[in-house]
């Protein structure tokens, strides 16, 4: 998790101005963040050494699994996760990596009173720290009955009863047959079920049909689940997402979200793996992250030059800054789920920029990511 000053978002610095009262060292943080020690950090992005400190005093929004996360920072991290740090080089490191809490937050308050009181500019190591978390979606598997889909594409409009018996066999449940039509303004249809996908959790309560629908004895249409894309070799196909649509800004608190997507076609059971990250970035600086790397690099660079850096000096600070971003790719946290329904909840964690993705996963293989779907909550 990467953040500047005080508090990681707008809408937690709220959270802290409600904890200062219940918490009375909160008030160091806030008198950093509004005296202006934050104009002395790095500028990039990146949480300070004094900040981390102090991280554990700032709460986070009550919302769907946040505290939990937030207690990692100084509580005790999976093996999963302090492998997955070491990997990126997202560790606590600097001077207080092996500390305690207690001489973390004696060594903040020593840096905080060193600028307050003695006004000095004071050079504090950073590190970098993404957030992550894996949870698994326990929902009832879907109903999954499907016909011979090489039969079912020999299929053809106009063909009789008779003919779609020949190939596919007797259908699981049919419409019984309607008198004949007396009016020549309506069409009496019915239909021939060859198989569902049909989801009947709490949440999601939908039936994808493969029917053929016949008009007086022939075949009228043919529908299935997949508007013809089938899979060929039973993989999962890609996911076709349906909302929240790219781009949405979203106004309403709490920050609830429903993510639905459509069924993929492929070889059941199936699971559908989602990820979503918070994001330091808006969605054009995502979109765009190599021309947000050299505006910020080159924005930090008079700062650099009236620091009295030479122009070696600065080239290296430079590439190590671009390492650093690109390693970061403008993420603050990511959540991945794993999940038998094409619906996910879930409460979002401040007023910034996310994005969301989802592939499919079964017994044959992987389906590709969806593209990245972005949205942002303005409160």
């Amino acid at each position: 998790m990467a953040f500047s000053g005080g508090c990681p978002q707008p809408n937690v610095r709220r959270a802290c101005t409600n904890a200062a009262a219940a918490r009375p060292l909160n008030l160091f943080a806030r008198l950093i963040q509004y005296y202006g020690f934050r104009r002395w950090t790095s500028g990039f992005g990146l949480v300070t050494i004094w900040a981390n400190s102090m991280t554990w005093i700032t709460p986070l929004e009550k919302g769907y699994n946040n505290a939990a996360l937030e207690k990692r920072l100084w509580g005790a991290k999976p093996a999963a996760h302090e492998a997955e740090s070491e990997a990126h080089g997202h560790r606590r490191g600097g001077l207080f990596g092996r500390c305690s809490r207690r001489c973390a937050i004696a060594a903040g308050l020593g840096t905080t009173l060193l600028v307050l009181v003695c006004g000095c500019r004071t050079t504090v190591p950073t590190i970098i720290y993404q957030r992550q978390d894996l949870g698994v979606v326990t929902e009832v598997q879907p109903l999954a009955v499907q016909p011979d889909l090489t039969k079912w594409q020999s299929l053809k409009v106009g063909m009789t009863e008779a003919e779609v018996t020949a190939v596919l066999g007797k259908p699981y449940q049919k419409d019984p047959r309607p008198a004949a039509e007396t009016d020549a303004h309506i069409i009496n249809l019915y239909s021939w079920q060859y198989g569902e996908i049909s989801f009947n959790s709490f949440n999601t309560k939908a039936t994808f049909r493969y029917a053929v629908i016949f008009h007086d004895g022939l075949v009228h249409e043919i529908s299935d689940p997949w508007h013809g894309q089938f899979s060929s070799d039973g993989r999962p196909t890609p996911v076709e997402l349906v909302g929240p649509e790219s781009g949405t800004t979203l106004n309403h608190y709490p920050r609830f979200l429903d993510f639905r997507w459509l069924p993929s076609a492929g070889v059941y059971p199936m699971e559908y793996e989602v990820a979503l990250q918070v994001l330091e970035v808006n969605q054009h600086e995502a979109e765009h992250y190599e021309d947000y790397i050299r505006e910020t690099i080159n924005r930090n660079r008079v700062g650099w030059k009236q620091a009295g850096k030479s122009v070696k000096e600065m080239e290296e600070t430079a590439a190590r800054f671009a390492r650093v971003l690109r390693q970061q790719q403008g993420v603050q946290a990511t959540y991945s789920f794993r999940t038998h329904d094409i619906y996910l909840p879930f409460t979002w964690v401040g007023a910034n920029t996310g994005r969301w993705r989802v592939r499919a996963v079964n017994d044959k293989g992987t389906s590709e990511w969806t593209a990245w779907h972005f949205f942002k909550f303005s409160i």
